[in-house]
């Protein structure tokens, strides 16, 4: 499987880019969308954040003891 970004132009999906903005949206417009399996965010220098993504860490709703 593959994670491929998609963005909602007019309401249709329509390929993303994790280094082009102009194919974005705002989280409330990304929120409502149906369009993929869930939400990505793209990480700026403006943003001053870090992520870790830690796949597979939850089991039953539990943070698994090798994610702590």
């Amino acid at each position: 499987m593959t994670k491929v970004p998609l963005a909602v132009v007019g309401g249709k999906r329509a390929p993303a880019s994790s280094t082009n903005p102009s194919t974005w949206a705002t989280y409330r417009t990304a929120d409502r969308s149906t369009a993929g399996a869930g939400l990505g965010f793209v990480l700026t220098a403006e943003d001053r954040l870090a992520c870790i993504d830690l796949d597979h860490a939850l089991v039953d709703g539990k943070l698994l003891p090798w994610a702590w």
